[in-house]
């Protein structure tokens, strides 16, 4: 059987981030760190294998901030040749014979069947599929290293007081879910982490991607629960059940007193169906999700207690830019100034040699306006322009539709005057505005103020 190479491995292990391709924040798994580490190869091998796919114009290579990084770094993406080249690999692997040794069984199956059964032990598929990729012998065993359990904390943590006191009370309280929103590299990740660091009892930290599906991540909670004396789950999918009302009664019973940390819940909707399973009925599990778009968890479950994450205020930024800097009083003001409290962004240039506050407006433009289509946008400058919230969009000409999408996107708030644009939102979006699309918006304000008898 022909031996796949290092290049085509690396192909396939990419093709699984196709979606990052032009994100504002990628994931470690498409940096030569990240590569090696799941190739199990060195930096260098994984280096100078890269520069070959570049030069056979199928992986190109950008700058990109990288998830739980501080600076941008080198990121890789497939070609439009290079994801034909994936595609291909992939069916590849789906169809060769392995043998597959299963609790000391050995038996010739095809790959997707091997691939399979890793998932059915807590092996996320890029991993399974590497696993099948290089070898024809291919043991189902849970995954040896598998994604941290720790909590990612972020040191230094500046301010959010208020939203911490809102996750403790939460915490304290019976119900099942808590959800922080806000745009990439606002901070939901070290909030959230800080905040569940305070729980007293059992805390599972999980990163879902898009391609994370429901069996794959009971497995791997299965096991989590397994460690801590719980091992009901872990034994049900060892049998090879899996239904809604089996896996339902044991999550909501086996995760009682245990806090699930997960990040980016949003990517994928059958992690999304796993814990809205978990959480209904009165179930006893605490879920805290991070997202930068609503997921749809509600329904069975009641209403989570939501946090939207707004930009730091100055004093706060100027107090975590202070730390970056270890003391130095150099440089603080621009720097603040630059970063319009995006922590992020202010991370970004206190890291670097010679801070470029062009540099910081394309980082906020690219984590704010990533995504945004002209529609979506001109519904956003419709309410950027205004100091009050609007109590009725539609009188702007912002549809419900609209509406909902920037809610989502945590670009929106609703409180009781009404709906109101993220400061930091109008911030960036503003300037860019040219002028007459802006004389249009404010004569769509004026009209809805008059009508409102506010004018």
């Amino acid at each position: 059987m022909s031996q796949v190479t290092v290049g085509e491995r690396i192909l396939v292990q990419l093709s699984w981030y196709l979606r990052f391709s032009d994100a504002f924040e990628c994931p470690r798994e498409t940096t030569q760190d990240g590569i090696a580490e799941a190739l199990g190869i060195s930096r260098a091998h994984a280096a100078l294998e890269l520069k070959r796919l570049k030069a056979s114009a199928r992986v190109e290579e950008r700058m990109a901030h990288v998830a739980g990084g501080r600076t941008r770094r080198k990121v890789y993406f497939l070609t439009s040749s290079g994801a034909a080249a994936a595609r291909a690999l992939r069916d590849h692997v789906r169809a060769k014979p392995v043998l597959l040794s299963d609790r000391g069984d050995r038996r010739e199956v095809l790959g997707q069947q091997a691939i399979e059964a890793l998932k059915a032990r807590g092996v996320r598929e890029p991993e399974a599929t590497q696993l099948v990729l290089k070898g024809d012998l291919v043991e189902a065993r849970a995954s040896a290293g598998g994604p941290s359990r720790q909590l990612p904390l972020s040191d230094p943590f500046v301010d959010r007081e208020a939203e911490l006191e809102a996750l403790e009370s939460w915490l304290r309280s019976p119900s099942p879910l808590a959800i922080v929103l806000g745009v990439a590299g606002i901070g939901k990740t070290a909030l959230a982490a800080q905040a569940a660091s305070s729980w007293e009892g059992p805390v599972w930290y999980r990163k879902v991607y898009s391609f994370e599906d429901a069996r794959t991540f009971a497995a791997s909670l299965g096991d989590f629960l397994a460690r801590v004396d719980r091992p009901r789950l872990r034994n049900y999918l060892a049998s090879g059940a899996f239904d809604s009302i089996g896996l339902g009664a044991i999550l909501r019973e086996d995760l009682t007193g245990v806090l699930l940390v997960v990040d980016d819940l949003a990517a994928s909707p059958e992690v999304a169906g796993v814990l809205r399973l978990a959480m209904e009925d009165g179930g006893g599990a605490k879920v805290l999700a991070t997202a930068r778009e609503r997921p749809a968890l509600e329904a069975g479950i009641g209403s989570p207690t939501e946090i939207v994450l707004a930009g730091l205020p100055p004093q706060a930024a100027r107090a975590l830019v202070a730390k970056l800097l270890r003391g130095s009083g150099d440089g603080v003001d621009p720097i603040v100034a630059a970063g319009r409290g995006h922590p992020l962004a202010l991370h970004v240039l206190a890291g670097a040699d010679r801070p470029s506050a062009a540099a910081a407006e394309r980082l906020l433009d690219d984590a704010i306006l990533e995504g945004l289509d002209a529609d979506l946008e001109r519904a956003a400058v419709s309410l950027a322009i205004l100091r009050e919230p609007c109590e009725r969009p539609s009188d702007l000409g912002v549809s419900a539709s609209h509406v909902r999408r920037l809610l989502r996107r945590g670009l929106l708030t609703r409180g009781p005057m009404g709906y109101a644009l993220h400061d930091l939102a109008k911030d960036i979006l503003l300037p860019k505005v040219p002028a007459g699309t802006l004389r249009t918006a404010h004569r769509a304000a004026a009209r809805e103020a008059s009508t409102r008898g506010d004018a």
